[in-house]
Order: structure tokens, then C-alpha cells, then sequence
């Protein structure tokens, strides 16, 4: 059915960026914030087989026993020091290992660097290149992976996945246009590669290319089985709330959560969409759905806070406040809009301890207004003078002194 998975192998995921909702993957949801490599045909260009080694370690390797892996490449290397494709079994095997020791990603690298400089066959090469590259990624090295991945591709320039892991490299290197450039390659050579088109839909997103971004989102969802168009939804949801089309985001969320309805993500999403055209008694529903999902959600824990505001209900937001700062105590804006409330509802000394536990966090003229503002409504003309010339020291301390 899927065209687009032919010639792709597995998928890593690597170096999570930060989204509103950072751990969210509900529901077997591809996470849109983390970043994806898509390797091909065997660690991302290897067209044919490694090199012949008889040997018992290939034997070991396949039972998932890397250490005796190593020993018996190990002792084939000592007998045949010119032999690429034992160097290149053991840098795999060592790479595995790299979650009980980083340090064995060094011994890869040096693995793989040995078998390169052996002149192997361009196939081999090929593959040995996507390896390094792997591992250099794992070091965070990414011009290193990026410069090995040149070289792949022009090895082989037809093969899609490879631009698409050049892509991610380019734009965990804080170069999003040149990810683009590589993504339409990819697309180019691909057109029905639904992976493809869903990494160029958002990364053409990332940069404001909408309507580029919802040309490849239809076309994924268009080629996508049922099961998986929800990441087109998403990404098309997140497109319109850029572009502050909050009605169609709503929908586009609503098709997610159709799929899988404890998103907290899609959850926390739409309820922002909602916020934004007042359907605030919907937005909390979002909200709360969210936070059911995920009881650690911050965020939701403010946004609802807000939606209780307006909505008049200032205790429910005081108490989703209060709830947020038990989560994060170092933020001070929790504390900030707890302490406003808390006067507004006529409870000035608990103000002012919201407020003088904000300063002992972050001292800033803002904190010492608010406080100062607590203490005059408690009656306290004499500290609520002594706050204000705090603010004004802070705003003007050359005055100050």
C-alpha cells in the first residue's frame, strides 16, 4: 500500500526540541517535537551487503550478544588488520553498546574511520559513511554528520532518505532553509513518500511556508493510510493556528483526537484555539482533558487559570495557580497572577506572602509593585512606600544610589 516505506528501514528519533507540550506522545502519535531521521536501506545508503566475514562474531551479532561480538572481531582484526568489513561489524557492535557507555560511540567512530580509510567498495562505503554519521549524530557533532552525509549523497544522489537525514542534521544546526532545500530534493525524487511529505510540511511550516506546508500536508494525508493521516491533521492544525485561522485549527485538532482522544497534545492545542475566540467554557474542557491525560501539564494548569479568570470563577483559578506553582515553584509567574487575584478577591495578607515569596525567587520592580499594592490594601501605608521605592530603585538604580 505505502509506496513512500519501501526503501525505508526504521526510524530514530533524536534531540527532542522543546514544544508547548515537550513529553507529550500519546496514543502511538508520531511526537511532531522531536526530530526524525529516517535511515535507508540499511543505515542510510547501503545498497548492498557488508562485506563477507566468516567469522563467529556475525553469528553473535544477530543473537544480540555485542561484547562477544567484539572479542571475536576483535581477534579476526589482529589476524587480518586490512580487512574493512570486521572493522565495520565492530564499530556496529560497539555503537550498540553506546547506552551502557557513551564511550564506546568513540571506539565506533574510530571503527568506522578505520574501515573508510581501508578503501572499501562504494557500496560498503556508502554504508559506512550513514554509520559515522549515526554516531556523530549521537556525539551531537553534526557538521561531522552533515559533512559524511554530503558525501553519501553524492554517492548516491536518487536515494531520498538520505537528503531527509541531511535535512534533520541541517536543522538541529539552526539551519532550517537549507532542511527545506533538501526536504523538496527528497520530495523530488520520492513524490509519494509520505514521510517525506510529512517532514516537508513541517519544516516548510517552521519557516512560514504555509501554503507550501498545506500542499504537502493534503498530499500526505492523501496517501497516508487511515491510520496515520492524524499527523497531517496535526500538522495542518498547527499551520492554522500560526495563521490565526483558530476556527479551522479547532478542526483539524478535532480530527486528531477522533483518532486519539486522551491527546494531551491536541488537547492543550485546541483548548489555546478556543481561548483565542472566547469559547472559554470549551477551552477549560480542553484543558482539563489535558491535564487528566497529563497531570504534570504546567501549561494547562495557566491556560485554565486564565479561562477561570475571565469566566469570573477567581477561586478555580487561584487553586489552578496554586496547583502550578506546587509543579514549578521557581517560576514567578504563577506566583504574579496568584498574588493579583488574591487581592482582588480581598485577601491581602496572603498577597503579600505570594508576593514576598516571588521576590525571594525573582526580585524585579514589578514584584515589589504587586506587593505594594497587597500591603495598601491591607492598610499598610508605611511597607507599601517602602515597596514602591524598591520598584524605583530597580527601575532607576543610578537614581537609587
Amino acid at each position: 500500500m505505502l509506496v513512500a516505506i519501501r526503501r525505508f528501514i526504521f526510524v530514530v528519533s533524536w534531540m527532542p526540541r522543546e514544544r508547548v507540550v515537550s513529553e507529550n506522545n500519546r496514543g502511538g502519535a508520531m511526537n511532531l517535537s522531536r526530530v526524525f531521521f529516517i535511515l535507508i536501506a540499511v543505515s542510510c545508503g547501503g545498497c548492498g551487503q557488508q562485506e563477507t566475514v566468516d567469522n563467529s562474531g556475525v553469528e553473535a551479532m544477530g543473537r544480540g550478544d555485542f561484547r562477544t561480538a567484539i572479542e571475536e572481531f576483535t581477534v579476526l582484526i589482529e589476524k587480518q588488520p586490512e580487512m574493512a568489513g570486521a572493522y565495520a561489524y565492530r564499530g556496529m557492535a560497539y555503537f550498540s553498546l553506546a547506552r551502557e557507555d557513551p564511550a564506546n560511540i568513540d571506539k565506533a567512530i574510530a571503527d568506522f574511520s578505520k574501515a573508510i580509510e581501508l578503501k572499501p567498495k562504494e557500496e560498503e562505503l556508502a554504508r559506512l559513511l550513514g554509520q559515522r554519521a549515526k554516531a556523530y549524530i549521537a556525539q551531537q557533532k553534526l557538521q561531522l554528520a552533515i559533512d559524511d552525509l554530503t558525501t553519501l549523497i553524492r554517492l548516491h544522489p536518487d536515494i531520498e532518505g538520505n537528503y531527509v537525514f541531511r535535512a534533520e542534521c541541517r536543522y538541529a544546526k539552526q539551519d532550517p532553509e537549507g532542511a527545506v532545500e533538501d526536504l523538496r530534493k527528497a520530495a523530488q525524487i520520492a513524490p509519494q513518500n509520505v514521510l517525506v511529505l510529512a517532514k516537508l510540511a513541517e519544516r516548510t511550516g517552521d519557516i512560514g511556508l504555509f501554503t507550501e506546508s498545506l500542499k504537502a500536508c493534503d498530499r500526505f494525508i492523501e496517501l497516508a493510510p487511515p491510520t496515520e493521516q492524524h499527523l497531517g491533521h496535526r500538522i495542518r492544525a498547527n499551520i492554522y493556528f500560526r495563521q490565526k485561522k483558530f476556527k479551522e485549527a479547532i478542526d483539524e485538532f478535532s480530527m486528531v483526537l477522533g483518532r486519539f482522544p486522551a491527546d494531551a497534545d491536541a488537547h492543550y492545542h485546541r483548548g489555546l484555539a478556543r481561548l483565542q475566540i472566547g469559547q472559554l467554557e470549551d477551552a477549560i474542557a480542553d484543558f482539563t482533558k489535558a491535564i487528566e491525560a497529563q497531570p504534570k501539564l504546567l501549561l494547562a494548569y495557566l491556560q485554565r487559570a486564565l479561562c477561570h479568570e475571565k469566566t469570573g470563577n477567581r477561586e478555580s483559578a487561584i487553586d489552578d495557580l496554586t496547583q502550578a506553582i506546587s509543579m514549578a515553584p521557581q517560576k514567578p509567574e504563577p506566583y504574579f497572577h496568584r498574588g493579583r487575584l488574591l487581592v482582588e478577591a480581598g485577601k491581602p495578607k496572603e498577597a503579600i506572602e505570594n508576593f514576598t515569596e516571588l521576590i525571594k525567587q525573582a526580585p524585579s520592580a514589578k514584584a515589589y509593585r504587586a506587593r505594594s499594592a497587597a500591603h495598601k490594601a491591607a492598610g499598610n501605608a508605611k511597607a507599601a512606600s517602602e515597596d514602591e521605592a524598591q520598584a524605583a530603585r530597580r527601575e532607576n538604580p543610578k537614581k537609587g544610589s
